[in-house]
């Protein structure tokens, strides 16, 4: 889902406001393990934005940032560099929204290595 042209169509179709396409994996998890299950997300990418090649590529089996794969798609299309830093500048914010609610919620809810 990274281009506005997609993102419309889904809201179109579904009428969805955001798409969350990574908690039901961790849910299934939870599951199968008879552990309790709560999803709390941020929406980092509002659908009229396109995200940059350098988001979809620039990011390792851990979901850490790959900086050699962001700068060899950087090289390779230099154009995307503001929708990169605004990227980067609207995933920040929504972090920090998640780590304050978490802050309120308390260690209680399992993430104690986060707050």
């Amino acid at each position: 889902m990274l281009n506005a042209e997609s993102k419309a169509a889904l809201h179109q179709q579904a009428g969805a406001s955001a798409a969350d396409m990574e908690s039901h994996i961790v849910a299934r998890v939870a599951s199968e393990h008879g552990i309790p299950f709560a999803v709390l997300r941020a929406v980092s990418d509002a659908a009229h934005h396109t995200l940059p090649p350098a988001a979809a590529f620039g990011l390792n089996k851990e979901g850490r940032v790959d900086y050699s794969a962001v700068m060899l798609s950087l090289l390779d299309e230099p154009a995307q560099l503001s929708a990169l830093i605004r990227t980067a500048r609207h995933t920040n914010a929504a972090i920090k929204a998640l780590l304050r609610c978490l802050e309120r919620l308390g260690p209680r809810l399992g993430c104690p290595y986060l707050v």
